[in-house]
């Protein structure tokens, strides 16, 4: 009887209805009634398209993803005075009709008769919400008659107070939010249970015109319908005349839509790899719950960090063509253990382009690393000597047709002769490095830098003769987030770091859809706990053996030699009260500048480059600056500092594996130090065996080879032990054609010191300290066409290496010697 008494009450209301638009369009009936029975079908299940909301790794929120803005609160959650608003405003008569009130109708039919268009609705809260659902927002006779027809069934199908929290929920309120909790925190950054009066008012203000009334674009608009919301509130019995009064004249106050969303590339981050777990309808309509890895504390230091350097010119401040702001600059912060991002800038301006994770970049001198790294697992260690001398180069990637072409060349021009591997890598000296290179061979380098999963490089990175390798010159570039965790390697005993931003992702009930797989295999009970207990399946499958891209040992090596970067070298600028290894990287012609450096708990990358890759060569208050990895690595330390606390845990020093020795070399061969040694250091090494590489090998050396020989071979020639002078370094013009060794000139009268006899086979080979000018004839051309120049300086004790009379560079043989 009820459901039959509800029918006849929906066909009389359907009929009245109707009637009022035949009487006022002049439509047949059967017309009407047909159009409303094509009406879609009322779905019994409501749902909505939901915001994917994002949390940092302390729970607060750092921004939404959705298609459209919308987060579901149940009706309980939403303050009384916030339904009355709404109800007072666009429906007084909510719950009394049956979702059409045919007085309204009349209303709206008589004014869009009297004006000749449609200019009024006559709509309920019912009708609205049948529109937003199901209908479009065309302003048609035919869209009314189905928005009666689906509010009438609408009524049936639902209680008052879900049609009204239905309708709470899927409301466009403006500037991108639908509903009154997004609305609720775009304008207010508030959840709706904390709204005052006079901000329940503007929500309720917004439905006649979300954007007109929007507060964010006319708020003057704003505060005039609020205070009509509220005094049709008073109307209706819903608030006494004084509090409407008082509440009317509350200043308008909102929070600044910059503001919306923090850590914006991160949150830009983690929808990329939400779509690579999820569909993209989940991703922006099924109101996922995303906690992520980031640390608001190191994000907001970063950014600052980045804001002063702008600020006070570190970083200069220009446009391109485009009126982007260059040079841009990117970050990337992560946990060396877990691999978890902590924090990640992706640039500034507005082109919304993530370069911390999207920007391929030419390393420079940071990729020098791997290059030392594939050494030492190859036998090498940090004591081992290469020659750093200029070269005429050999193969056809930087020929010249003009002539002899000096390749590879050291930024300043200097060339020191014998280095070990922790001095070439602390002065970033790039002829060391393609020495390494060259030693070791280009295929071996290639696989070893396998291992830390760069997904970058190409087939044409590392081919045959490609000694750029060593100097980071890539074909495409590596990306600021691999960078990082390519460093964590050292740091963690060898194993990369896999970057991951997202620990798991729940439904909006808490059931867990994702989480992340633990960075090493977990024990049963913390299997049973995360994921049994709660009847989910792990979401991984793999073998914990991760194959390391080199052994504990060298990983240890590797981080003792770029702890001398940091405390002697190129990376001074990033220096803390704890030990802190890394390394700068400047690409060629000053496009890319880079600090990759470590604790031994946290990796991070800082970059610095121009979009277009050009020089950053600027002006500053009216001082010439060009931008290197100095200055990459100086913003690092700025961040760093501020982050690392040097009484805790991350103030230890890297933890040294049982067979790390240390042993003492001869500085100048690598070999346990003899009788005649002039220098002796200490060193580091695995186990204390030296390093089984022959010195001929190790070090492209044979004037040296040939007088360690005669020297280990004719006891009668061994001269005695050299005692030490003080020696101003002379400056010696390097006659191309004449060999220097027979004649050394004496400066001011001191005495000079020789290794070897005048007697011996060899005659006596000098010793420095002293400075030989190299080039500046047009036969030496650099790689760009310009005459080569440059300076050989030999440290105290160390042999003078001839100059080879065809080129006017050191080889290391007085001319007509053999090395056999």
């Amino acid at each position: 009887m009820k459901n039959l008494e509800s029918r006849t009450k929906k066909l009389l209301l359907l009929g009245a209805a109707a009637a009022l638009i035949v009487l006022a369009g002049g439509v047949g009936l059967g017309q009407v009634l047909a159009i409303m029975s094509a009406a879609p079908e009322v779905d019994r299940e409501y749902s909505a398209l939901e915001t994917t909301v994002v949390y940092s790794r302390d729970g607060e929120l750092l921004a939404g993803i959705y298609e459209e803005d919308r987060t579901y609160v149940e009706l309980e959650r939403i303050p009384q005075q916030l339904q009355d608003a709404f109800i007072a405003v666009e429906d007084r008569n909510f719950y009394s009709h049956p979702g059409v009130d045919p007085r309204a109708i009349a209303r709206a039919l008589y004014a869009n008769l009297r004006h000749g268009e449609i200019v009024e609705g006559g709509s309920t809260i019912t009708q609205q919400l049948a529109r937003n659902l199901y209908l479009d927002a065309e302003r048609t006779m035919t869209r009314k008659l189905k928005e009666i027809r689906i509010a009438l069934d609408l009524e049936q199908s639902f209680t008052k107070d879900e049609i009204l929290e239905m309708y709470l929920n899927h409301i466009y309120l403006g500037s991108g939010a639908y509903g009154v909790q997004a609305a609720s925190q775009r304008y207010f950054d508030k959840d709706v249970e904390e709204l005052r009066l006079d901000e329940m008012a503007v929500l309720a203000a917004l439905p006649r015109a979300p954007n007109y009334y929007s507060p964010l674009n006319n708020p003057e608009a704003t505060e005039a319908r609020r205070d009509i919301v509220l005094q049709r509130m008073e109307q209706t019995g819903y608030l006494s005349e004084d509090l409407a009064r008082r509440t009317a004249g509350t200043p308008l106050e909102t929070v600044d839509p910059e503001q919306e969303t923090r850590a914006w590339y991160f949150v830009d981050h983690v929808r990329r790899k939400l779509l690579e777990l999820f569909d993209e309808d989940e991703v922006f309509g099924e109101g996922l719950v995303v906690h992520t890895t980031l640390d608001i504390e190191a994000q907001a230091v970063a950014e600052e960090a980045f804001a002063e350097a702008v600020e006070t010119g570190r970083i200069p401040n220009s446009e391109n063509e485009d009126g982007d702001p260059q040079p841009q600059y990117a970050q990337v912060f992560l946990d060396v253990h877990t691999g978890a991002v902590r924090s990640m800038v992706g640039g500034r301006g507005d082109d919304e382009f993530n370069r911390a994770e999207l920007a391929l970049r030419h390393p420079g001198s940071a990729f020098k690393s791997f290059i030392y790294a594939a050494a030492l697992s190859e036998g090498r260690f940090p004591g081992t000597v290469v020659n750093d001398i200029p070269r005429v180069a050999d193969h056809e990637s930087v020929a010249n047709d003009d002539g002899p072409v000096v390749w590879p060349r050291n930024f300043d021009d200097q060339y020191r002769g014998l280095v070990n591997y922790r001095r070439a890598l602390s002065r970033s000296i790039n002829t060391a490095a393609v020495e390494v290179l060259r030693d070791i061979g280009i295929e071996t380098a290639r696989r070893h830098i396998a291992g830390y999963e760069f997904s970058s490089l190409t087939e044409n990175d590392g081919v045959e003769d490609h000694y750029a390798f060593a100097l980071g010159g890539l074909e495409r570039g590596v990306s600021p987030l691999e960078m990082a965790a390519a460093y964590g390697a050292f740091a963690a005993g060898g194993v990369p770091p896999e970057p991951f931003a997202i620990e798991k992702v729940t439904d909006g009930e808490g059931r867990v859809l994702y989480r992340a797989p633990p960075r090493e295999e977990p024990s049963g009970e913390e299997l049973y706990e995360r994921y049994i207990r709660r009847g989910v399946a792990p979401g991984y499958i793999e073998d914990f053996q991760v194959e390391p891209a080199l052994s504990r040992e060298n990983a240890f090596l590797m981080s003792d030699m770029l702890r001398t970067v940091v405390e002697q070298g190129t990376g001074i600028g990033a220096r803390l009260e704890v030990p802190v290894a890394g390394k700068t990287g400047t690409s060629d012609d000053n496009a890319d500048a880079w600090f990759v450096g470590y604790t031994q708990d946290m990796v991070m990358t800082v970059w610095i480059g121009e979009d277009a890759s050009q020089p950053m060569q600027y002006t500053v208050n009216t001082s010439d600056i060009e931008i290197t990895g100095v200055h990459a690595s100086l913003i690092w330390g700025d961040i760093m500092r501020q982050l690392v606390d040097s009484d805790s845990d991350a103030g230890e020093a890297f933890e040294r594996p049982p067979r790390v020795q240390n042993v003492s070399i001869d500085l100048f061969t690598g070999r346990p130090p003899g009788a005649h040694s002039a220098v002796a250091v200490d060193e580091l090494m695995i186990d204390d065996e030296p390093d089984p590489i022959p010195i001929e090998i190790a070090i492209h050396m044979p004037a040296y080879l040939t007088l360690r020989r005669y020297l280990a071979g004719i006891p009668e020639h061994r001269p005695e032990p050299i005692s030490e002078v003080e020696l101003d370094p002379p400056r010696i013009d390097a006659v191309v054609f004449e060999p220097i060794l027979p004649v050394y000139p004496i400066d001011r009268g001191q005495e000079r010191q020789y290794l070897g006899s005048p007697e011996g086979p060899f005659g006596p080979v000098p010793l420095g300290p002293a400075e030989i000018e190299l080039g500046g004839t047009e036969e030496l051309k650099t790689a760009d066409g310009e005459v080569f120049e440059g300076v050989y300086v030999i440290d105290r004790y160390e042999p003078v290496q001839a100059i080879n009379p065809a080129t006017g560079l050191p080889v290391g043989l007085p001319p007509g010697l053999s090395v056999n």
